[in-house]
Formats: structure tokens, C-alpha cells, sequence
């Protein structure tokens, strides 16, 4: 009988989620504009999907790195993301600038 190694054959024997976790780990490594790992101090990693760039590679240098930060794509994806009306419900009924200034105007008095 052969024993098994603690450590897979091939890549085909590694679970999806264990690959993607080394992935992860390796693109931390990394930063990902300028794909170099020197200058470790100023690297700042992503909170939400552990990219990482030197503070200095970003299109807006940073000059310090910050305690929690989103990269690039994160924020854009977050930015793109629909939002909720803020402190007022959807009207039913669509006003032009007229009626909504006369609606305003009757609200006043």
C-alpha cells in the first residue's frame, strides 16, 4: 500500500476553494498595478478582496497606509451598486419643474 502525502499530486487534486484561497494569497503578494512585491512598508491591501498596491502605484497616491481601505475595483463595484432612496420613499406620481414648484409653493402656506 502506498501512503498519502499530505500535499496533492496535481493541481486537478486541489479544491476549488483551496485554490482560490492561494490565489488570494499570492496576488497579496504582489502589487497588482506595477506586479512587483519590493517596498513591502508601503503596500495596502483591500478589505474586501486582499489585492494589493504600493501606496505610491495608485492613480491617487496615498502618503500614508490607511487602516482600512477599498482598492479601485471594489470601489467601483460598490459605487455601480443600485442605491436606495435616501430619507424619502418613491413618489407615484411624476412631477415637471412647474407642478413640483407649485406643489412647493401651496406646501408653504
Amino acid at each position: 500500500r502506498r501512503s498519502r502525502s499530505s500535499s496533492p499530486a496535481s493541481s486537478a487534486e486541489v479544491p476549488s476553494g483551496a485554490r482560490r484561497t492561494l490565489k488570494r494569497a499570492a496576488s497579496a503578494l504582489l502589487c497588482h498595478s506595477c506586479e512587483k512585491s519590493t517596498d513591502r512598508d508601503s503596500f495596502v491591501t483591500c478589505d474586501e478582496c486582499t489585492t494589493s498596491y504600493h501606496t505610491f502605484c495608485l492613480l491617487t497616491p496615498l502618503s500614508v497606509v490607511p487602516s482600512v481601505w477599498r482598492c479601485p475595483t471594489c470601489l467601483a463595484a460598490e459605487c455601480a451598486k443600485q442605491k436606495d432612496p435616501y430619507g424619502f420613499e418613491q413618489a407615484k406620481k411624476e412631477y415637471t419643474l412647474d407642478t413640483f414648484g407649485e406643489m412647493a409653493n401651496r406646501f408653504k402656506t
